[in-house]
């Protein structure tokens, strides 16, 4: 009998979530070793160490007795697997350019793995979303400094800061 449709576990969903953090970081410390504007590479820079500071949250999520994980299939932790790691892929291709990295950010930045994290971080009653608007502003403005190469990229981002800090006023 298969145990894809059975639910995940807290460790499955922990763990899940932590590796997917540091995938995170690991793009963004990759992008500022790439990256020859030393702006640029301190906003990467900045992005991978914020990654690696959610990735802590989730462990210390597992230390506490409250969490109670939330409901979602081992199937459908896979998908986001899936989903996260096709973005990652992006992040490594070969004359990837200031732009792409940008996109593949936007991509990772609004993907399930901050749903997840956010999930899990709720499932303790932890809020996920401060801060949220202040970690994408880095990225709003390298997209700003780029003008017409990243317009699209810069507007999407700029949306999404604005919601969320709607969220907080």
């Amino acid at each position: 009998m298969s145990r894809h449709n059975e639910p995940a576990t807290a460790e499955d969903i922990l763990g899940t979530c932590r590796r997917l953090e540091l995938g995170a970081s690991e793009v963004y410390a990759h992008f500022a070793g790439r990256t020859a504007d030393p702006d640029l590479a301190a906003v990467w820079r900045c992005m991978s160490e914020e990654e690696a500071s959610h990735a802590a949250a989730v462990e210390r999520l597992r230390d506490r007795p409250d969490f109670v994980p939330p409901t979602i299939s081992r199937a459908e932790l896979d998908a986001i697997i899936g989903r996260v790691d096709a973005v990652r892929r992006d992040a490594i291709e070969p004359g990837l350019d200031i732009p792409g990295m940008l996109v593949v950010a936007t991509a990772l930045e609004l993907s399930e793995m901050n749903d997840l994290f956010a999930l899990a971080c709720r499932a303790s009653g932890v809020d996920s979303d401060q801060g949220r608007a202040q970690h994408l502003s880095g990225l709003v403005e390298a997209a700003a400094k780029l003008g017409t190469k990243a317009g699209a990229v810069r507007h999407i981002l700029a949306s999404v800061v604005r919601l969320d800090r709607a969220r907080w006023t």
